[in-house]
């Protein structure tokens, strides 16, 4: 008898203990799938359109199909008195902004609307580039001997195989030339493409980030 209290005392005291286990994990759980992803701080794409009087831009960002890149949907970035614009190094009107050029976009989000607070076009802009010939994402390997980029794209994760030769030029934000060489995995670039011998190669490379930061 003194055995079986016993063993009554401790079942309610191990179910309560597993009953708090499991609230644990639940909550731990919880936490997890209810983390948001974090904001993109910053948009790539062709300037579609300027909007002054509803304050806003159109961009589109790339898009691809199969193994061709393309010209992929419109994102609209809200501006306002605070927003600058620059070209070249110098300061720039929002509506001297052309359709066609290639625009690095820092953002803010303000309740449900992207909100652009830095525009900058980029050096690797070329007005007959054409919708669909920029690829904006992450290297991921640099093969030296084959002379090929291996480039995750940004906004689809999707591997493209871009080669380059001796007339591809590397720049950074700023216009200082560097060499294709010098790219790392995890650099964030943007880059203008080529149709050459069947191959689609780099014209000009845009590094956006540098995978060690700023």
């Amino acid at each position: 008898m003194a055995v079986k209290r016993a063993i009554d005392r401790i079942r309610p005291s191990a179910a309560i203990g597993a009953m708090a286990a499991f609230a644990l994990l639940c909550c731990a759980a919880a936490a997890t799938f209810a983390a948001p992803p974090a904001p993109a701080d910053h948009a790539v794409g062709t300037l579609v359109r300027v909007d002054v009087d509803a304050r806003r831009l159109a961009i589109a960002t790339d898009a691809q199909t199969g193994s061709e890149l393309g010209q992929g949907g419109e994102i609209n970035l809200y501006v306002d008195a605070t927003t600058t614009a620059s070209r070249a190094g110098k300061n720039i009107k929002l509506i001297e902004l052309k359709p066609g050029e290639r625009l690095l976009v820092r953002t803010q989000t303000n309740r449900n609307r992207t909100q652009a607070s830095k525009i900058l076009v980029l050096p690797n802009t070329d007005m007959d580039q054409g919708p669909g010939r920029y690829l904006h994402g992450t290297i991921g390997e640099v093969r030296t001997a084959t002379r090929m980029l291996h480039i995750n794209q940004a906004e689809s994760r999707i591997l493209n195989k871009i080669g380059f030769d001796e007339q591809t030029t590397v720049v950074t934000l700023d216009g200082k030339p560097m060499a294709v060489t010098s790219l790392k995995p995890g650099d964030e670039i943007d880059a203008s493409l080529r149709l050459r011998s069947r191959i689609t190669t780099a014209k000009q490379i845009v590094l956006l980030r540098s995978a060690k930061g700023p």
